[in-house]
């Protein structure tokens, strides 16, 4: 989880918590509840279709349970498929890419084997003055 949304849940509580005081009965009632969330859920549903309701629990998912990339496997890995593709030849990182083995982000590098190969070509053997 990530620290804004832990944040933002304590700001949020304690906010709530502020504005209510001591008297906690008066925003927690069963039929305020039911109207509240139960219309919600019923107006989201007449929006969108079953498919984007059912794919919502995904997204909460993602938004909940974020994966942090350290940034130092990432580059090493990047380093590894650059050495690969000098000395093996671009094509060579296909196994490489689809195995799974990478970033997200690396994986989707792999777009650039629809390039012409003489652009890649030059990319790869292009030298810093």
């Amino acid at each position: 989880m990530d620290i804004a949304t832990i944040v933002g849940f304590i700001a949020f509580a304690t906010a709530l918590m502020v504005g209510i005081g001591s008297h906690l009965e008066l925003v927690i009632e069963t039929p305020m509840l039911i109207m509240v969330f139960g219309g919600g859920l019923a107006l989201t549903l007449i929006a969108l279709s079953l498919q984007h309701v059912v794919g919502l629990a995904g997204v909460v998912a993602r938004t909940l349970f974020t994966r942090v990339t350290v940034p130092t496997l990432l580059v090493e890995s990047a380093t590894h498929m650059a050495a690969m593709a000098r000395a093996e030849g671009i094509l060579a990182l296909e196994q490489e890419v689809e195995g799974g083995a990478h970033d997200r982000f690396l994986s989707r590098g792999s777009y650039w084997r629809w390039m012409a190969p003489n652009l890649i070509s030059s990319w790869i053997s292009w030298k810093p003055r």
